[in-house]
């Protein structure tokens, strides 16, 4: 057998080269400085860097590490060179300018699982020049230790906490959504709208809480501006949804279920909510975790109140306590194989049986008059 270079076939005198040798030869003589698919980057001073998206589909990953900002097209192989050895600090003072990628499915990624976002401190200024399908953005803060409050508008485009300022105020809407997940320890996110300014429809937004005890906020008259594609996942911590200051009448429920402006509470999560200003309806279904109900005002501004039902199917030895406080009505629901269900501020509830039952102020033998009352509907509705 002869060893040696491969044969090439000849045709009138001219070599045909094989198509694997031609790709091999042309990717070692392209020339220095030539941009290939994804991103350019290039600084404009040591405070300001630019990523330049061309017309592929590519996700650009940021991250600090050591105090800089690096990049990265795979989310493999990271640079801190911005142009010319050029870097960038993790500071407030600077910006980091994206245009992102024209190609459908683009998208952004801050931070990582060791790294989080609230590390980069630096402005991250985004614009999505075209309407792209499916791209997305991912601001990944979980690897946070401290306690965080993230507010999020993108009415004018901002997501924002401590270390983290995204803005993408001028940029078209990323029709795939934007992802928040939150540092490890308790914090509040203030979600404020999710109506992007350059589209009539919101935005889709996920916010996932950490291990801490997390509370979403929906403040105001703002819960009208959440879309259709909100979704809150709770942590494992003891994680809460207060609508205070929100005049639209609330209805929802726990353990899963979905409340106005918000689809999907996923895993449940959710163990607490507070009501808005208005009458308000809640559902809970007990579950391993306790749960706890809070219409809002002590006085609704509106009739019939607050109500609130519990879906007892699958629980054992149902009982109820009614008591007062000096600031409003309060109550629990307590079960042989089920966490209870504590409320306060609910002026109707429908527990037990089913019968509609109004919780009146009471105190001292009248506390007890009611209570024995309740107590003898249930007996004889058991024989």
């Amino acid at each position: 057998m002869r060893l040696g270079w491969p044969r090439l076939p000849w045709d009138a005198g001219h070599l045909v080269v094989w198509p694997s040798v031609v790709l091999a030869l042309c990717a070692a003589m392209i020339m220095p400085g030539v941009a290939q698919a994804g991103y350019t980057f290039t600084g404009g001073g040591t405070s300001t860097g630019t990523a330049t998206g061309d017309s592929s589909t590519e996700t650009l990953y940021l991250r600090a590490t050591s105090g800089l900002i690096y990049h990265s097209t795979d989310g493999a192989t990271f640079s801190s060179d911005w142009g010319s050895g050029l870097t960038i600090a993790a500071s407030g003072s600077n910006t980091i300018n994206v245009a992102v990628s024209t190609g459908n499915g683009s998208g952004i990624v801050l931070g990582d699982a060791t790294s989080p976002a609230s590390a980069l401190q630096a402005t991250i200024a985004v614009v999505v020049s075209t309407v792209n399908g499916g791209d997305t953005t991912l601001i990944d803060d979980s690897a946070n230790a401290s306690a965080m409050t993230y507010v999020v508008d993108t009415e004018p485009g901002f997501i924002t906490a401590a270390g983290i300022s995204y803005n993408q105020s001028l940029s078209n809407a990323f029709t795939g959504g934007v992802t928040l997940k939150g540092s490890s320890a308790g914090c509040t996110y203030n979600i404020k709208s999710v109506l992007h300014p350059a589209v009539s429809t919101a935005e889709p937004f996920t916010a996932i809480a950490g291990g801490g005890d997390d509370s979403f906020l929906i403040p105001g008259p703002l819960l009208t501006t959440l879309g259709s594609a909100t979704n809150l996942q709770g942590g494992a911590g003891v994680n809460s949804l207060d609508f205070t200051g929100v005049t639209d009448p609330i209805v929802g429920t726990l353990s899963g279920g979905s409340f106005a402006g918000v689809t999907n509470l996923t895993d449940s999560g959710i163990q607490n909510v507070v009501g808005g200003d208005n009458s308000d309806t809640f559902t809970v279904i007990p579950g391993a975790q306790a749960q706890s109900v809070d219409g809002g005002l002590p006085t609704p501004p509106t009739s019939p109140g607050d109500s609130l039902t519990v879906n007892i199917s699958g629980t054992t030895d149902p009982a109820l306590t009614v008591t007062q406080t000096p600031d409003g009505l309060q109550g629990q629901y307590t079960f042989g194989n089920a966490a209870p269900v504590s409320f306060q501020h609910i002026e109707t509830l429908s527990p037990l049986l089913g019968q509609s039952i109004p919780v009146l102020p009471t105190s001292g033998l009248a506390a007890l008059a009611v209570l024995l009352a309740l107590t003898g509907m249930w007996l004889a509705r058991r024989r």
